[in-house]
């Protein structure tokens, strides 16, 4: 149980890095806070990270750098399963969850309830620069952010998302779903999904397209 915990530098609750491979399970993330970035944690640096049936709730995120919830950064990969992220909160962009640079994720039967990306994009989750997530069967919900309240997608990245639901999202000057931007040479795919009741409008793309099915 990581909880209450502070960082004006660096991580709230746990930071992973130098090639690190660590594995939770039914662990607790609650209401850590951090200045910069990652109040819940961080895994960067060539590391992988495995949370299994783990929920992160209340983190907050003062500063500008993003990730409320958890960040995956650096060549990294979070294999992440049976998970909650709720009520996370940012001022930069991913509430919930953060994946940038070169890294990989992996979202199974996970929850995205209520976070908050103050003042940027991917409520729920970010995934950016030459990244990859594989989202499958996660339930996105009450999700805020200016753009991409549930999921914002871009930087030439790729994503899939399958069996997901996205309800009641909601993007403060963008879709309330997802977004996907700035993503001519990467993929994303959106298969046997539900999109219902976010806004103002569902989805929307800028340089990229996507395959619905």
């Amino acid at each position: 149980r990581f909880e209450d915990n502070s960082a004006a530098l660096g991580s709230g609750a746990l930071d992973i890095s130098l090639g690190s491979s660590p594995t939770f399970a039914d662990c607790l993330f609650i209401r850590n806070q951090a200045d910069l970035c990652c109040a819940g944690g961080t895994a960067y640096d060539n590391c992988s990270v495995q949370f299994t049936r783990c929920a992160f709730l209340g983190n907050v995120t003062s500063g500008p750098n993003g990730g409320g919830g958890f960040v995956v950064q650096l060549n990294s990969r979070a294999d992440i399963r049976d998970c909650v992220f709720s009520g996370n909160v940012t001022a930069g962009g991913g509430g919930g969850l953060y994946c940038e640079d070169d890294d990989e994720v992996i979202v199974t039967n996970t929850t995205f309830l209520g976070n908050l990306a103050n003042t940027f994009v991917g409520g729920g989750l970010l995934v950016a620069r030459n990244s990859r997530a594989d989202v499958r069967d996660c339930v996105l919900i009450g999700n805020v952010a200016s753009g991409g309240g549930a999921l914002w997608c871009g930087d030439d990245s790729d994503l899939t998302v399958t069996t997901a639901t996205f309800s009641s999202n909601v993007g403060s000057v963008g879709p309330g779903a997802l977004r996907i931007a700035r993503n001519t040479n990467g993929t994303a795919n959106l298969l046997n999904c539900i999109l219902w009741n976010n806004g103002p409008i569902e989805i929307s793309l800028n340089l990229a397209t996507v395959t619905v099915a």
